[in-house]
């Protein structure tokens, strides 16, 4: 499918300007298009770092309230191509053994240029607009099973009481999902911190999408239509990309000063992210090679590289915290702000009569904590039933509470 001579510049720049209509934020698209380069990659190009061996797989997360930053769009094309090239793409299923069999059946051997004999590798990347569902419930099985498949090991080996001992060579696991933080928050977020996996995710967070854009119609364009070509011969010139990459002394010299200067505890929510800045060094260093591999055919990772690398990971790293602590605080405290004022206007209500008004927007135990921090602030009182709630002379509370400002109920 592909001679191997590329016609964009940029990979990565190239599905920028595909998906230039979409109202998913940049950074969504930009963080698809590098899991879509290392999807392609699979576990046939490596950095080797001393005793250390790293290939070019990702565990990106974006996260965003839902509906409001098209993560499923910025993700759609991207998994059209990789079909259309036939890279192994999990199917939606949520038991570790059935994905364990997908990863078997993507077992594939390559010839080495810089080494004698072939190499078997299984190379499996996972699309997943419903992470929440992919991953299910207390699911901690699996979880641990992602973590593991991360460092991307020679050999991985699950022992099952019904079907025995599976065994897996060359593993290399690429993931790139989609959920919600109140999904985060509600139903993993015990498994991914405590399990390890939180380590090896970055997690690109927004609130909102970047633009209105009612007529996204560029990508049905005769021009749309051959950038879209374009994308996907020089994805498979990528996918043909075999051995190790070099570093040039740039790099090596500019990433030990970034790296001796590195704080040792994590600036941001160590809580939650000490573990993943332990392992920030490493994603710096897969995606120098995305990077590189976007660019050209060389299979050398230079200075520039290593700093784009370092921009777009300390961009991600600004709103990462937002996954556990912060995401939808404006959105939430909006939600106060509308309660608030409807009892205002209401004077005295009931807890049933507020339920129906913002059923879409909450549920019965968050609109209790709502009730309580309200009348906590002195905005509402009300009796132990709910049965009546009046607004109190304090209700008066624009310069207390604007809209739109961070609640810390």
């Amino acid at each position: 499918m592909s001679n191997g001579k590329r016609r964009l510049d940029n990979w990565i720049s190239g599905y920028l300007e595909y998906t230039k209509e979409f109202e998913s934020p940049t950074t969504f698209l930009m963080w698809t298009a590098i899991s879509t380069i290392g999807a392609a990659l699979q576990r046939k190009v490596r950095l080797e770092w001393g005793a250390d061996v790293y290939y070019p797989n990702f565990y990106i997360v974006l996260v965003a309230p839902p509906g409001r930053a098209r993560k499923g769009s910025a993700m759609s094309p991207a998994r059209d191509m990789l079909r259309t090239l036939q890279v192994p793409l999990s199917a939606d299923r949520i038991t570790l053994a059935a994905l364990v069999q997908d990863l078997s059946s993507a077992t594939d051997s390559i010839i080495e240029h810089d080494r004698a004999g072939t190499r078997t590798h299984s190379s499996l990347t996972i699309f997943s607009p419903e992470f929440a569902v992919f991953c299910g419930r207390e699911n901690l099985e699996l979880m641990m099973a992602l973590a593991d498949w991360f460092d991307c090991s020679d050999k991985w080996e699950n022992k099952t009481k019904t079907m025995g001992s599976e065994e897996v060579i060359g593993v290399f696991v690429n993931l790139i999902g989609a959920t919600t933080p109140s999904l985060v928050q509600r139903h993993f977020q015990e498994m991914l911190v405590g399990g390890g996996l939180a380590s090896r995710v970055i997690f690109v967070c927004e609130q909102s999408r970047r633009f209105t854009s009612p007529t996204p119609f560029f990508v049905l364009s005769e021009e749309g239509t051959k950038l879209k070509k374009d994308l996907i011969h020089d994805l498979a010139v990528i996918r043909n990309l075999t051995g190790p990459f070099r570093m040039t002394e740039n790099y090596i010299k500019t990433y030990g000063e970034w790296y001796t200067n590195m704080p040792e505890i994590c600036p941001f929510d160590e809580q939650h992210f000490g573990s993943y800045w332990s392992r920030r060094s490493v994603h710096v260093r897969k995606l120098s090679m995305i990077i590189s591999a976007a660019r050209d055919n060389e299979l050398v990772v230079h200075e520039s590289d290593l700093k784009a690398a370092i921009q777009l990971i300390e961009d991600a790293e600004a709103k990462m915290p937002d996954v556990f602590a912060g995401v939808g605080s404006a959105q939430d405290s909006e939600i106060i702000y509308k309660i608030a004022e409807f009892i205002k206007r209401s004077g005295t209500t009931n807890f049933g009569a507020v339920m129906r008004e913002f059923l879409l927007d909450t549920n019965q135990t968050q609109l209790r904590h709502t009730l309580l921090a309200l009348r906590d602030a002195n905005f509402c009182q009300f009796d132990g039933a709910l049965n009546s709630i009046t607004a109190t002379t304090r209700i008066q509370f624009n310069a207390d509470f604007k809209k739109g400002e961070s609640c810390k109920c």
